[in-house]
């Protein structure tokens, strides 16, 4: 079994990571950027409610603390990505950052309109890295290529279960809801009169829905074979840029997770 190789998936993941961080700096998402932000609104979750009752983010929204833990984020990756060049340990170097950077995600996941779920990759991803026998990095890569079929294979099987995929004014009421911005403040721009067009055509409304369903439920195929992965980075790489046009949901992180299905080559079936 041909693999990518640690070097070159840690240079892919660090730069796409910097990447990242340029988005995040224009999206406001820095810590210094969002710390004075009065609204937040902690979900009901076990691991929200235990990061708030330890104080950590009221201890991050402090200016020069969250000063200092968003030069960290920006500046290990670089140095990480010079070491890996010069081919020097990094692992501890990569187990602070992905502290620190789990540190971000807990806080910011406390504001209301903020999702952890697209960070997870970010978090998770680098473990592999840490580990020094090469069996135990082919394994951990092996379990998150499970994870993110998961992910999508339970998304569709959440919409089917719960009955929303038979519902046809389910995606129009959802395009509504993500555009109620654009159609008061650009009802001329062409995103906008696009996506009224969409709204309009309950038909081909519903058969962009279901059209994603199924899109997502093909990932079950990855469960039981490898021989179609490259169709699913494909599907990977169509629902990021798909999710972005349409729903205006941005979940570029993902892209960490295409070397799992198509830098692979000769593997057994």
């Amino acid at each position: 079994m041909e693999k990518i190789s640690r070097k070159s998936y840690m240079i892919y993941f660090y730069t796409c990571f910097i990447l990242f961080l340029v988005i995040r700096y224009f999206n406001g998402l820095f810590l210094v950027q969002i710390s004075d932000n009065p609204i937040r609104s902690p979900r009901v979750d076990l691991i929200v409610w235990t990061t708030q009752f330890t104080g950590i983010p009221n201890l991050l929204s402090v200016f020069w603390i969250g000063l200092i833990v968003d030069l960290l984020i920006v500046t290990i990756p670089f140095f990480i990505l010079f070491r890996v060049f010069k081919n020097k340990d990094v692992r501890k170097h990569i187990m602070g950052l992905t502290v620190l950077f789990g540190l971000y995600v807990l806080f910011i996941y406390c504001y209301p309109t903020l999702s952890i779920r697209k960070y997870l990759g970010l978090i998770l991803l680098p473990i592999a890295f840490v580990f020094k026998s090469e069996k135990r990095y082919i394994a951990y890569l092996e379990l998150m290529r499970y994870y993110v079929i998961f992910i999508f294979t339970s998304a569709s099987l959440w919409k089917i279960i719960r009955g929303v995929a038979w519902d046809p004014t389910h995606m129009q009421l959802s395009l509504k809801a993500q555009h109620i911005d654009n159609f008061v403040n650009w009802p001329n721009h062409y995103i906008t009169k696009t996506i009224a067009a969409i709204i309009d055509n309950p038909t081909y409304c519903h058969v962009i829905f279901v059209t994603a369903i199924v899109s997502q439920i093909a990932f079950s195929i990855g469960f039981f074979t490898k021989k179609y992965d490259r169709t699913l980075a494909f599907l990977l790489i169509l629902f990021i840029i798909s999710d972005y046009l349409v729903m205006r949901i941005e979940y570029w992180e993902f892209v960490v997770f295409l070397p799992l299905f198509y830098t692979w080559k000769s593997r057994k079936q």
